[in-house]
């Protein structure tokens, strides 16, 4: 089966073969550019390789893309393309939302992965356009949840609010000696700090046995800053895709 994960600025897919993900891709993408991206990335994909030529989508960009995205693969694959939505319960985990439909599916698919990876109590920490924070205990209750801005969203905000910055194209420091690393420095020393503590907190409700697992376009450079054990995966929603694609809960 095809997996794919439409998120705010990219699109992320994978194959689901012999039990594993395989030919996993990100790119991205805009409204515009979308059915391009689409037909450019996805023609080296055969579709006999497919499962019963199953497409399964998890998308938080919007009723204008997801309809794009059916379109495309009713035109090009002549097949439905499936979006797999939020649930109340799945694959062992408790949604803590009363509106189950308000949590978005990623942050869902996310958790559901994550516990049914680590097997115990687990932190999940998806750094994409917006940080989010979910944590779900050792019974697969999820006990709710964190968002805040990401790098880009905090850079944007300085770009946007401060005139003296005209750019932003620096390097991560500790201290800078000049205005493109401090903002660099500033927003990922501001999240890297602002995780560590909230992982921190929260494993000490765990006694320590609180699993830290991190995915999203930024979260390997912010996993590799944290001063927790944090494991990185980049595969993370995809797995979760795939899980709630074949549950039957």
């Amino acid at each position: 089966m095809l997996l794919i994960d439409i998120g705010n600025s990219r699109i992320k897919w994978a194959v689901w073969q012999n039990n594993q993900i395989t030919d996993y891709s990100a790119v991205a993408y805009s409204k515009d550019n979308l059915p391009a991206v689409l037909t450019e990335n996805l023609a080296d994909i055969s579709q006999p390789r497919l499962q019963q030529q199953q497409v399964f989508v998890c998308s938080v960009a919007g009723r204008a893309i997801n309809q794009l995205v059916l379109n495309w693969f009713e035109v090009y694959w002549q097949i439905s393309a499936e979006f797999i939505e939020t649930k109340n319960r799945q694959c062992g985990v408790v949604n803590a939302y009363h509106q189950v439909s308000a949590l978005g599916v990623d942050r869902w698919l996310g958790m559901l992965a994550a516990y049914q990876r680590h097997k115990k109590a687990v932190c999940v920490i998806d750094c994409g356009t917006a940080v989010t924070i979910d944590v779900v205990n050792e019974t697969g209750q999820h006990l709710g949840g964190l968002i805040m801005p990401g790098m880009q969203m905090m850079q944007q905000a300085l770009l946007t609010g401060a005139q003296r910055i005209e750019s932003i194209q620096g390097q991560a420091s500790s201290l800078a000696d000049n205005t493109q690393d401090a903002v660099i420095g500033g927003c990922i020393n501001l999240l890297v700090s602002g995780l560590d503590g909230l992982y921190r907190k929260y494993s000490e409700q765990f006694n320590g046995e609180l699993a830290c697992v991190m995915t999203g376009g930024d979260g390997e450079k912010l996993a590799s800053a944290m001063e927790s054990n944090c494991h990185y995966e980049e595969d993370l929603i995809l797995y979760g895709l795939y899980l709630a694609a074949c549950s039957e809960d």
